[in-house]
């Protein structure tokens, strides 16, 4: 982390490889943020969440919604939201304070959820889940396929796979708004 003078963060994550570990689902981090902050806005693919295995249907251009509107309506609650290709992300309340996150040299990934990960998975049904308490920021160099090249459970295909042989890094700034 490069913390500048304006307050301005500049994140360097960098992963640098390990032979002999399984895949990894996701490369990144997570923000809690409160619940307040549940407004977005991105320049990525969209509208709909994208991913990996899963962008062909969506769009370069700049969206908004919130939390609860990118949470998908699965009949289990699981992994849902995110957005390849991402060039910058705000998230911010009903006045337009909040964060900006901006990628530096290649696009990131996003999701903007009132749920942790933790949380989707717990839940068996869509009325399980909590009343939102926090927004859940997450910035990622990247993330594996979802698979599901049929309602019978197919896995990732191994090209959408994360490999945790190799380096993996990405950068990206954080700003107020």
């Amino acid at each position: 982390y490069t913390v500048t003078a304006d307050g301005a963060i500049a994140v360097e994550a960098v992963y640098y490889g390990q032979k002999g570990l399984p895949s990894i689902p996701a490369f990144g981090m997570h923000f809690r943020l409160q619940e307040r902050y549940h407004n977005f806005r991105y320049y990525g693919f969209g509208p709909e969440e994208t991913y990996r295995d899963r962008q062909n249907g969506g769009r370069l251009g700049i969206f908004s919604g919130t939390a609860k509107e990118n949470l998908s309506r699965y009949m289990v609650p699981g992994e849902c939201g995110n957005h390849v290709e991402t060039r910058w992300l705000e998230v911010f309340d009903e006045m337009g304070i909040g964060l900006r996150f901006e990628a530096r040299e290649t696009p990131f990934e996003n999701s903007v959820l009132p749920y942790s990960c933790y949380e989707l998975e717990q839940a068996m049904h869509i009325y399980e889940l909590p009343e939102p308490h926090y927004t859940w920021v997450r910035i990622l160099g990247c993330q594996m396929g979802i698979g599901g090249d049929d309602s019978w459970g197919a896995q990732t295909h191994p090209e959408y796979l994360l490999d945790t042989k190799e380096k993996m890094e990405f950068t990206f700034d954080m700003k107020g708004i």
